[in-house]
């Protein structure tokens, strides 16, 4: 045993079945902690998503376990890295029975305007890769919505949407992505690391990045509802996904340059309890 797994082994509590600080860790082939980011390398991203789901489902049952009766509050994010997360919290929940009714799932963001019934939409992505496969209870269910009200309501609707995570109590863990030009969430270079859930215009990039999903860049949404830099930092974990040579230079620059607006998740460094977990592809650069 190496001893980072022995040391793990030393400071973990095993809790119904899932143990949170080892097993979320033990698939890993390197640690490296540079600029106060935990940096987690594996062969592949299928290591790391399982080991993401793993410590998902620790703090869903020990919130439970703990005799705290509490709810879990998680932070989700969409795209391409975390879909085999949910894969893998879906197969625990039909194979193990992890259980969702005391758990509230709050998503990042939502492109504007689209209904939820667009296929692109945020919306469609969470029910068909998680929602609808698991025992959640519907009233536990945020994803910001990109329809329904007026541009005059938006802010107010973001406001409401950060009192809905204050209300219950923060968010335990917060999932997220990196995007080419460092964005997280939809947090674009220039963000204030104040900023609360808002509405936001979408960069260039951006929309050059989103318009594969959606036929070009002339058709994709060109403004998004998105938690703010300020509601990321407050979550009590963060964990960040990336995979593939094409994040390598996005994963080391937010990890090495000095933290500052222009390249957001470089803002990351200020947490004190930071996670990215990389594919060794995704690590190249550091």
């Amino acid at each position: 045993m190496s001893n980072l797994a022995e040391k793990l082994v030393e400071n973990s509590i095993e809790k119904n079945g899932y143990n949170n600080d080892l097993e979320a860790t033990l698939d890993c082939v390197k640690k490296i902690t540079k600029n106060n980011i935990n940096i987690l390398v594996y062969k592949s991203n299928l290591e790391a998503t399982k080991d993401v789901a793993k410590k998902i489902a620790g703090l869903m049952n020990r919130k439970k376990t703990d005799g705290l009766n509490q709810t879990a509050n998680i932070g989700l994010a969409t795209g391409k890295s975390p879909l085999m997360v949910y894969k893998e919290l879906v197969r625990m929940h039909k194979e193990e029975g992890l259980d969702f009714r005391d758990t509230k799932l709050f998503n990042l963001d939502e492109f504007w305007p689209v209904h939820e019934s667009d296929p692109r939409s945020h919306h469609s992505e969470m029910y068909n890769n998680l929602y609808k496969h698991v025992n959640i209870n519907p009233n536990y269910v945020f994803i910001p919505k990109g329809s329904g009200f007026s541009r005059i309501l938006v802010q107010q609707y973001c406001d409401n949407y950060e009192k809905e995570i204050n209300y219950s109590g923060g968010l335990d863990i917060q999932l997220l992505g990196i995007g080419p030009n460092g964005h997280i969430a939809f947090n674009e270079p220039g963000s204030s690391e104040a900023s609360p859930t808002r509405f936001v215009k979408l960069s260039d990039a951006t929309l050059k990045q989103k318009s594969v999903d959606w036929g070009s860049v002339e058709k994709t949404p060109k403004y998004s509802i998105t938690m703010g830099i300020q509601t990321i930092m407050n979550a009590n974990e963060i964990a960040l996904l990336a995979f593939g040579k094409d994040k390598a230079s996005v994963v080391s620059k937010a990890v090495n340059c000095i933290p500052n607006r222009e390249f957001p998740a470089s803002l990351l460094q200020k947490h004190g309890n930071v996670y990215f977990y990389v594919d060794e592809a995704a690590a190249s650069e550091i």
